[in-house]
């Protein structure tokens, strides 16, 4: 059996290493071949995603989920907090170019299916969990989707390339503020959380520098303790190691007020 290639168009610079740790296993190879229909995308499939997200769609979206424990955590948070929102339905997408992560949820994801049915726990409040999967750079998706789209965004400790030599293969930039921002919802907002000083000073410039800033609510809370990762969801193993090296997490929340023309300075 030959193994599955995702093969990317090199348009932007890579913010990611590599896409493999080495070869898959014969097992994760079968898994990929059998289930890759039924979850992953690529870029015939995404007009035919958003055809299937309605109005009363909430979706959100994850950049670089790594092996899935937050996205399986917000996608559990979503379904059941559906009685308190005014949608009915559910979308997550997780992009992760890293075929091993991808894998990892596709496992998770059908292990949590044997285990619970969306429908016998949320009855009639929800009536839809839509997961889908971009293994490939994020902003290739995020270019080819419609304005609006996005109820919320997570980017949950991202390479920080600390070299000098390697800021550019940062993901978050002005350019990226650029595209992402009009693809939000009004009152729609992106998380961002890193433990790298010097990236969050990054984010922070990239963010004033961006002239749609005005129009945006931008907050920056520095997370210091495990309670208040556990109480905002973004306990993931990265965040462990940070405060068990005495770290503080930076963690953004950029809400998207009013429409508007995105322009730099």
């Amino acid at each position: 059996m030959q193994e599955v290639e995702f093969i990317s168009i090199p348009k932007y610079i890579a913010s990611f290493s590599r896409r493999r740790g080495g070869r898959l296993s014969k097992n994760s190879n079968i898994l990929l071949n059998n289930l890759g229909d039924k979850y992953l995308m690529d870029s015939h499939s995404i007009q035919s995603l958003v055809k299937q997200i309605k109005n009363d769609t909430y979706c959100v979206l994850e950049i670089g989920f790594g092996s899935g424990e937050h996205l399986m955590f917000l996608r559990k948070e979503l379904l059941l907090s559906g009685n308190n929102q005014q949608y009915k339905n559910v979308c997550v997408i997780g992009c992760e170019p890293f075929i091993s992560g991808v894998v990892k949820l596709i496992k998770k994801l059908e292990i949590s299916a044997d285990r619970m049915h969306t429908k016998e726990v949320i009855g009639e409040m929800l009536q839809e969990a839509l997961v889908k999967i971009w293994p490939d750079d994020a902003r290739l998706l995020i270019e080819n989707i419609p304005n609006d789209l996005l109820n919320c965004v997570y980017i949950l400790f991202p390479d920080p390339w600390p070299k000098s030599k390697h800021h550019k293969r940062r993901l978050i930039s002005r350019a990226f503020f650029s595209l992402i921002i009009p693809k939000i919802a009004i009152c729609g907002c992106i998380i961002i959380a890193t433990d790298h000083y010097d990236y969050a000073m990054w984010i922070l410039d990239a963010i004033d520098h961006v002239a749609y800033v005005m129009l945006c609510k931008t907050t920056c809370d520095v997370i210091n303790d495990y309670e208040t990762c556990f109480n905002i969801g973004i306990n993931t193993r990265y965040a462990m190691k940070a405060l068990n090296e005495g770290k503080d997490i930076y963690y953004f929340t950029i809400m998207r007020t009013v429409w508007c023309e995105v322009l730099y300075k």
